[in-house]
């Protein structure tokens, strides 16, 4: 009994556990594993989404180009064209045409990434086509028509309550990032319009611009402006009914212009009113004491009206990534944020 009792004691004495030390040395070599199991699994999974999304860009533009061979060498008005033979499955599909149905582009997106394919190239390209969002992103609209007024005067027009004359020119450098911009030189002072004066119009029914596809939507607007003096601006949406009258006004902040200096002003989150059918992005200018005096010059360029209560950064269908949706600097635009 006394042997028996030595020996266990003797055994037990010489039993020792992990030390600090090699515990970490374990987790260590167990993350490092992990690791590179996640990055492998992770860069496994995401080549089978590219191919997937690659290969429904290839499969789409095969079937245009199927489409084409019978059909005059046309594309069709819609991707969800019976004829096109589409099935509908994991993927979306983005659609462009030009107007004389000749030319396509479309953007296919597998789990949030997108390749795709024109008329030009069959070959899928990673990324989206101009005026598409890329990797389930989203598509902005800019519904002012000539927001730089790259294509003249056109599209912006003076209020009638002017209490002075102007006239309207359209250079075509000098603006914000030296582009073309709009200028109205007052030929007279005001006389007795204490509310200012309304001196900018664009995007609404006038100008084929923005119809509101239901009511009671939100917009917002922005404009870079310079004045020949210190002057205080208040920008606004205009809201019209059916009748082209007005249905309401929603301000912005009023802010003062500095002399001769670009500010961007905004009007943001702007609900329109149930009877308002269309918009129009103005600025009323002259508030408080200081009015227009003849020989007075006001700017302004790089418009935007878009959808929502978000204040985007100026683009158009000439920033890189969008497209006109119609006449070149004349028209609707649209494209991914900037």
């Amino acid at each position: 009994m006394w042997v028996y009792s030595r020996r266990h004691q003797s055994l037990t004495s010489n039993q020792r556990g992990f030390t600090i030390v090699e515990l970490l040395i374990v987790v260590v070599v167990i993350a490092i594993l992990a690791a590179i199991t996640i990055v492998s699994y992770n860069g496994i999974s995401n080549r089978a989404k590219q191919s997937a999304a690659q290969s429904a860009a290839e499969q789409v533009g095969k079937k245009l180009a199927t489409y084409a061979a019978v059909k005059s060498d046309s594309f069709p008005d819609e991707i969800t064209d019976p004829e096109l033979g589409l099935a509908s499955g994991s993927s979306t599909y983005q659609y462009w045409h030009s107007t004389d149905m000749k030319s396509y582009c479309v953007t296919a997106t597998t789990s949030g990434i997108s390749y795709y394919v024109s008329n030009i190239s069959g070959t899928p390209v990673s990324g989206a086509c101009n005026g598409h969002a890329a990797d389930d992103g989203v598509v902005i609209t800019n519904y002012v028509p000539n927001p730089t007024f790259a294509s003249g005067t056109g599209g912006a027009f003076a209020s009638t309550s002017l209490s002075q004359t102007s006239t309207n020119t359209a250079p075509t450098t000098g603006g914000p990032t030296n582009g073309p911009f709009m200028r109205r030189a007052y030929n007279s002072a005001s006389s007795g319009f204490a509310g200012g004066a309304d001196i900018i119009s664009v995007g609404g029914p006038y100008s084929g611009g923005l119809v509101l596809a239901n009511p009671t939507q939100v917009f917002s607007a922005s404009a870079w402006v310079r004045s020949s003096k210190i002057q205080a601006v208040r920008p606004q949406i205009q809201w019209l009914n059916a009748s082209s009258a007005s249905a309401g006004v929603t301000n912005g902040a009023d802010i003062t212009l500095v002399a001769n200096t670009w500010t961007r002003v905004t009007v943001t989150a702007a609900a329109a009113p149930a009877t308002a059918v269309s918009a129009r992005l103005d600025l009323d200018a002259g508030l408080g004491a200081v009015q227009w005096a003849s020989g007075d010059t006001l700017d302004y360029t790089m418009l935007m009206l878009t959808d929502g209560s978000t204040s985007y950064s100026f683009a158009d269908g000439n920033t890189a990534k969008w497209i006109w949706q119609g006449t070149v600097n004349n028209s609707r635009s649209n494209g991914p944020p900037v």
